[in-house]
């Protein structure tokens, strides 16, 4: 029987008949009604068959040649999203996806997700709200920050699914209030008023200063009931200030006073120090009081100047901050903060008072064009010594260490310190995140019996998504869906589909093109009766496949642990091939090939002087055309 050459899909007769070709499972079609028919004795012979279906995908390297048996229908759009996922075997490489119980501990598993048809219709997009806010604890610091999405369904309620990212864990919560004011049908959750019974539901960073602190532990909440203690939202700016305030001192409109350090004890820049002036002294910043504005293509004339464009302020956001000792020079760009800038007739020495003392001043860099990436987004301090339990400030931060002068000596702040203490200036830089849009219902500080500290949440977009429900199963025939679910808001994260409108009072907010890349949030949960956790995808281009982060709260300790995994849509089969080159059939006849016909010489000579291996100028010369035996007389003398 002649070697397979080619391997195709081809539209059979009606009455069966194909000549040229074999057909490998008659009456089975495959797209557009096509069969899968195979060639003999034409061609290259195939070599190698490998077939890809979820979870195994096709690699990008080394499998070129291949055919479609099933393609998706609906790639990279939201419909494509139905139906069963199935995760990637990644026990090998990550033990703790089995032994702490992950959703999918196997190849075998399988996800069932779909998304729930809302009073939109099932053609049409929700409103999805971008969700962005911090968790603070009893000292004010930041020890949590919230990233999620909220929408409506047909209940009149708000449910939202947030990621609380501490330090290198990932928490997990649900909110859910009763929307006043409005209806799915009229404006929907944009022209809500109001929130009753506003709760939330989940995994929680332990910030109580009362138990252990570490950036692992977390508690459970559920249905915990918030309260909304004021529409205050912190401004994410960058900062435009530094100074200093004294003892008795009021903090001045638009300033905020840093009162203790990140290890949570007093952030007084005098602490144990002597002298008859000495009064006790802290830091204050003033943030930016409007967007940083950069040019575009659609930018007006004035705008595509490489310029900072702040509105109401004389100076250009602090892109760096550090000190520097008064017998240092400073260069580099760097600007020595003499003067207090809340009030210039007071001195900015941060040793002002202190016994004995050399002067000790704050130096800061400012962006100096429009495309600066990264400011000054927060200051603080860290006490070394002194009694403290520890000096460990979060891994977003970093320790001005050294001065920024000539001489680079050591920044301690409070050098005057009698008790072995010592002080260092904290800095925080980063992207600046975007403002805050009109959400009086939403936007707010909030607190909870569940947790010491505030919750502030806002709403700073609207985008295009759907609300999703899901269930896990073991790879069993009967496919019963018994080992958990899942819910959870797909929307696209398409910095291009953000707006400050909602997408059903634009013109295109229907459209069901393509608006990736998406991401999900929601919770997980083993059984009926399990907590839940939180779980996230982030989908490609495509949506076929999509790298994922589940978490789960161990009781006992009272730990996070987190895996992560990557599922695969099961809506696809491919099939690659590798052809031999080095053999050449035609009409049925083998014209070359690599392996020799005879046990003589020229038979290993045919086969080694081979168009295969030769080719244009300098192929041998055949003496006789049809056995292609090849005269090697051109090659040896």
């Amino acid at each position: 029987m002649m070697p397979i050459t080619g391997l195709s899909l081809r539209t059979i007769p009606e009455d069966g008949t194909e000549a040229e070709y074999e057909r490998v499972l008659p009456g089975k079609t495959f797209d557009d009604g096509k069969e899968l028919v195979v060639e003999r004795g034409n061609g290259c012979p195939i070599a190698q068959l490998n077939v890809f279906r979820s979870p195994d995908v096709r690699p990008r390297h080394g499998h070129s040649e291949y055919i479609d048996l099933v393609t998706p229908s609906h790639s990279g759009q939201l419909q494509r999203f139905n139906g069963t996922w199935l995760g990637r075997d990644r026990s090998s490489r990550n033990k703790t996806m089995v032994t702490d119980g992950g959703p999918i501990t196997d190849h075998h598993g399988a996800l069932q997700m779909k998304t729930v048809v809302t009073a939109n219709g099932d053609q049409k997009y929700d409103d999805i709200g971008v969700v962005r806010g911090a968790i603070k604890n009893v000292y004010g610091h930041v020890v949590g920050v919230i990233k999620g999405f909220v929408s409506m369904n047909t209940e009149r309620t708000m449910v939202g699914y947030c990621r609380i990212d501490r330090e290198k864990t990932t928490y997990g919560l649900m909110l859910e209030g009763e929307v006043v004011g409005s209806t799915a049908s009229q404006g929907g959750l944009s022209s809500c008023v109001a929130l009753d019974n506003f709760n939330v539901t989940g995994t929680f960073p332990n910030t109580s200063t009362s138990t252990s602190n570490s950036t692992t532990s977390g508690v459970y909440m559920q249905a915990q009931q918030v309260v909304k203690v004021n529409a205050d939202v912190p401004s994410e700016q960058p900062i435009m200030d530094i100074t200093i305030l004294r003892d008795g001192e009021a903090v001045p409109d638009g300033w905020e006073k840093i009162p203790s350090t990140l290890n949570d004890v007093s952030a007084d820049l005098n602490k144990g120090c002597k002298g008859s002036a000495c009064k006790n002294m802290y830091l204050a910043i003033r943030r930016g009081n409007a967007k940083i504005h950069s040019g575009s293509n659609t930018d007006s004339s004035e705008q595509k100047n490489d310029q900072l464009l702040v509105d109401n302020e004389e100076k250009r956001p602090i892109t760096d901050v550090s000190v520097m000792w008064g017998f240092e020079g400073i260069s580099g760009g760097w600007e020595c903060v003499e003067r207090c800038p809340h009030d210039t007739s007071q001195n900015a020495n941060l040793n002002h008072g202190v016994e004995g003392s050399t002067e000790l001043f704050l130096c800061v860099k400012r962006a100096q064009h429009a495309n600066v990436p990264r400011f000054l987004m927060d200051v603080g301090t860290v006490q070394v010594g002194g009694g403290v339990n520890t000096s460990k400030i979060p891994s977003e931060w970093s320790r001005v260490n050294n001065s920024c002068g000539t001489v680079s000596m050591e920044a301690n702040l409070n050098s005057g310190n009698g008790n072995g203490a010592k002080l260092f200036l904290c800095k925080l830089i980063g992207k600046q995140n975007p403002s805050p849009i009109e959400a009086p219902f939403f936007n707010g500080t909030y607190t909870t019996n569940g947790h010491d500290g505030t919750l502030s949440l806002s709403l700073i977009g609207w985008t295009r998504g759907r609300y999703i429900q899901g269930s896990f199963y073991e790879g069993n025939q009967t496919l019963t869906y018994k080992e958990g679910l899942m819910q959870g808001i797909i929307a696209s994260t398409n910095e291009e589909e953000m707006k400050n409108t909602p997408p059903s009072q634009l013109n295109d907010g229907n459209s069901l093109d393509s608006v990736g890349p998406w991401q999900t949030l929601g919770l997980w949960r083993n059984g009926g009766n399990s907590d839940w956790n939180s779980v996230e995808f982030n989908h490609d281009s495509e949506l076929g496949t999509s790298d994922g982060l589940w978490t789960k709260l161990k009781m006992n300790p009272k730990n996070m642990v987190q895996g992560k995994w990557n599922i695969v849509k099961d809506d696809f089969v491919q099939v690659s091939y590798r052809k031999d080159y080095t053999t050449l059939y035609q009409h049925g006849v083998l014209e070359f090939g690599t392996r020799t016909m005879r046990h003589d010489v020229n038979s290993m000579l045919e086969s080694f002087f081979s168009s295969a291996v030769l080719g244009g100028d300098n192929k041998g010369k055949s003496c006789c055309c049809q056995k292609k035996r090849m005269v090697v007389c051109d090659f040896v003398g």
